[in-house]
């Protein structure tokens, strides 16, 4: 059994190697705690990679190690001899944030999870950038690995001995850093050494984070850029090519296809976006800090809703429509896959009894017609000052008078063409009986419900082997795997395009990839037809429980919201037909009034043929 020594000279006894990266080894300290590891490095330490974490350690409190695994004991090989090493807080049972906010790892990993969790984790990481920064302490190399969720939404920062710390004013920098999550204006580094980095830096990566998470996995600067194509994320960021502004369609630029938007925010939460991403971000501490987002998170939460159709969909509820039946109904894209018993029919529901109900309501009938009006009216008489001496009528201002008559009768007739079309429209029985139509349609689809789901079934046993190399293949992540010439960035914009696995990689998707570039296109074909080479066919597994479950719920899901629009339909058309009586009372003494101005208009006109 290795032993380390903690700074005052106890032994700290090395137990099972729990993993080992780059850096060093993190191993288990039983005789500790249960809640503790220990992790060392493989070479030795600079003197000033030591000083940092004597520092750190020291400095360590309880909000720190509530929030990140901290280092708060260093390790020596020797007593009193060189650091190498250091105890920090266990993450047990948390996760890398990644596999939250990526649909095809939540859907396998956490289908429990819906989007009320989401936020509650979005806004627990903001929390965890504020504690770093009001100790004074920058992260620098902000990234999607940098995160891990608990069961509750609570989140640990990790790797925080690469964090930019102030010891005693002393800066020890962050080195290190990614692409896909460094802002505009530190694009233009090579490296970072030397590189002093700010709180307003690492808002961008923030708020970065809380874009991924409450809108899919999607990256705020992975798009669609006009004839080009694809653009690298790092030059899209670059050029503050932010794909989900207010401004970027004026750029030709446009999100990803299927994308889950902003628009499904509050407006001041969207803004936040706005300014995090925009130029104006990238001057002196502009961009949202952590308490911003975490104000106006905690306020969110409060907002959320539970989808009538579906409780597995919640939404922010100043939204007219749930936004994730929106998305399955556009595009079959279906973001959250809870199976719970939630979208049964109506209890009770008769559609014959419901029908009679709706064939019972009475019609306004057709508009009554606006022709007969009993009118009289009398020819206003020239006015005097047409005539001159003797009688005798002045040209030029005959042919004004006339005009002027001309003119007040083309009024009338405008307004009366205007007001018959409104009367047409609004008092007659027209938008009755298309709402008649459109439950008849309800009820047509709703008798064929049954047998459209057991053809939706028998798809699935005809399909099996389909069905079993896409499962097969959606276990296997690009995130996880390497394929030369395809880094983290690039396969982050394939996530934002919806490529997160082996089995996105169809035929659909292949022109998408190759505007990556024709080699990697080729690469990622090849990677999939060697998965494809390596897929065994169980035609005795049958179909698994979960592809019918999606069946049923999708089918359960659009008999309750017929049943909903046939339950309503008596009340609605009840309101049709009152609107409808309602105008004709109000528009027909109008309408009187306008025949009669246009029938005077004629007879005042007709003095001067």
């Amino acid at each position: 059994m290795i032993e380390l020594f903690d700074s005052i000279g106890r032994r700290v006894p090395l137990g099972k190697t729990l993993g080992t990266g780059g850096e060093g080894t993190v191993y288990e300290v039983d005789d500790i705690g249960l809640d503790v590891v220990a992790k060392v490095y493989h070479e030795s330490l600079s003197n000033e990679k030591q000083a940092k974490l004597r520092g750190m350690a020291k400095g360590c409190d309880e909000s720190l190690k509530r929030i990140a695994a901290w280092p708060f004991e260093i390790l020596q090989e020797t007593k009193g001899g060189a650091i190498c090493g250091f105890l920090m807080p266990k993450l047990l049972g948390f996760e890398p944030i990644h596999h939250l906010y990526s649909p095809a790892h939540r859907k396998q990993r956490y289908p429990d999870k819906d989007w009320e969790f989401l936020v509650s984790t979005a806004r627990n990481t903001a929390a965890a950038f504020e504690t770093i920064h009001l100790h004074g302490h920058v992260i620098g190399d902000v990234n999607p690995n940098l995160v891990f969720f608990a069961a509750d939404s609570i989140v640990r920062l990790i790797d925080c001995d690469s964090f930019q710390v102030d010891v005693n004013d002393k800066l020890y920098l962050c080195e290190v850093g990614v692409p896909h999550f460094t802002p505009p204006e530190l694009q233009q580094y090579l490296s970072f050494r030397g590189i002093s980095r700010t709180r307003n830096h690492d808002n961008f990566g923030l708020a970065l984070l809380v874009f991924h998470i409450l809108l899919m996995g999607r990256h705020p600067f992975s798009g669609v850029f006009g004839d080009s194509g694809f653009i690298p994320i790092e030059k899209s960021i670059e050029k503050y090519h932010y794909t989900f502004g207010l401004n970027a369609a004026r750029s030709g630029i446009a999100p990803p296809p299927h994308s889950v938007t902003p628009a499904i925010l509050p407006k001041s939460l969207a803004d936040l976006f706005e300014r995090a991403f925009g130029m104006q971000g990238s001057q002196h501490d502009s961009r949202p800090t952590a308490r911003e987002w975490m104000s106006e998170l905690d306020l969110l939460k409060t907002q959320i809703v539970t989808c009538t159709h579906d409780p597995s969909h919640k939404y922010y509820g100043g939204l007219l429509e749930c936004p994730w039946c929106m998305q399955e109904q556009r595009s079959g894209i279906y973001f959250f896959l809870s199976f719970e018993a939630s979208t049964s029919a109506i209890a009770g529901f008769n559609i014959e009894q419901v029908w009679e109900q709706i064939m019972a309501v009475e019609s306004p009938g057709p508009a009554p017609g606006t022709d007969t009006f009993d009118i009289s009216v009398t020819p206003r008489q020239l006015p005097s000052e047409l005539t001159g001496f003797f009688g005798l009528l002045k040209p030029w201002k005959i042919a004004a008078e006339k005009l002027r008559r001309k003119e007040a009768l083309e009024i009338a007739k405008r307004r009366l063409r205007i007001l018959k079309k409104e009367w047409e429209d609004n008092a007659g029985d027209a938008g009755f009986h298309s709402k008649i139509e459109e439950l008849s349609s309800f009820r047509l689809e709703y008798q064929r419900l049954a047998n459209q789901m057991a053809i939706e079934r028998q798809k699935l046993q005809q399909n099996l082997r389909e069905t079993q190399l896409q499962r097969f293949l959606g276990n296997f992540f690009l995130d996880n795997q390497y394929i030369p010439g395809l880094g983290s960035a690039q396969k982050a914009s394939l996530a934002s395009f919806g490529i997160e696995t082996a089995a996105d990689i169809n035929r659909y998707n292949i022109l998408r990839l190759r505007r990556l570039g024709e080699r990697i296109a080729n690469d990622l074909v090849e990677w999939r037809t060697g998965l494809e080479q390596q897929f065994v066919f169980d035609p005795a597994l049958g179909v698994v429980p979960a592809d019918i479950a999606v069946v049923s719920k999708r089918f359960a899901k659009r008999r309750k919201q017929i049943e909903d629009e046939l339950l309503s339909g008596p009340e609605r058309l009840k309101i049709l037909r009152d609107q409808a009586l309602q105008n004709r009372t109000h528009m027909l003494p109008i309408i009187r009034s306008v025949t009669q101005q246009m029938a005077q208009a004629e007879a005042d006109l007709s003095l001067m043929a």
